[in-house]
């Protein structure tokens, strides 16, 4: 009872041990199985940085660009904040007050009235949400395409993760809804948009992209695995 959730254990494409464990929320009734989705918490971060990359091998963007390119209305310091700072987590951008945000516009507007960075861009490292926010809005700027859309198109379709989606709802069907001890459930709603959610068949084919370059280069995936510093995270997480 100490386990609630799904396993998969594959070695060099063979499955060693499949397991669906628990029940799909807080109110126990309903069992898992492998075929519910799951929030995947920050990594679903990872197509954020995956995005950037496959813009950057099309030639629409360089991650050394500056962030005011993109993203017209924001204060001065936008000029001295690249792609790369936010894919790194050293922008400087200091962290919303998320519990008072309800929708990504309501996000934005809070990030046009910072007037002060907490730090000079480059120079120390901050993990937060505002990086996040900004890297699926400059996606959403360049692409021409919402981030679902992008992700929707770019990502599940060709890899086939046909069970995956972007931003479930709470009628979502097949969706498992996280609860701690005390059985309170949490919302599957988020202050800003862009979660994927995927199942655990489809997190494997995400994995396997990642490890097999499907979407973007060697040289691309080098690029989100370098952190800004020894054990910090990049837009890969650690690596």
């Amino acid at each position: 009872g100490l386990f609630n959730g799904n396993v998969l254990i594959m070695d060099d494409g063979k499955e060693i041990y499949r397991k669906a464990i628990g029940y799909t929320d807080a109110s126990k009734k309903v069992e898992l199985t492998d075929q519910y989705r799951f929030h995947i918490g920050s990594i679903a971060k990872e197509f954020n940085a995956v995005a950037i990359m496959m813009l950057k091998e099309q030639g629409k963007l360089d991650i050394d660009d500056h962030i005011n390119k993109y993203l017209p209305g924001l204060a001065d310091w936008a000029n001295k904040i690249t792609i790369k700072n936010l894919l790194q987590y050293t922008s400087g951008l200091p962290d919303l007050k998320w519990k008072a945000i309800a929708n990504d516009a309501a996000a934005m507007d809070s990030i046009k009235v910072i007037r002060q960075l907490d730090f000079e861009p480059g120079t120390k490292y901050a993990y937060n949400n505002s990086n996040t926010l900004l890297q699926r809005q400059i996606i959403e700027q360049v692409s021409g395409l919402s981030f679902n859309e992008f992700v929707t198109q770019n990502m599940l379709r060709p890899l086939k993760m046909s069970k995956s989606l972007v931003d479930p709802e709470d009628l979502t069907p097949l969706m498992t809804k996280s609860y701690n001890n005390n059985l309170v459930q949490s919302p599957l709603v988020a202050p800003i948009s862009g979660w994927t959610a995927v199942t655990l068949d489809d997190f494997y084919k995400w994995e396997l992209s990642l490890e097999k370059f499907k979407l973007i280069s060697p040289a691309s995936t080098a690029v989100i695995l370098t952190p800004f510093e020894p054990n910090k995270q990049c837009g890969l997480g650690g690596g």
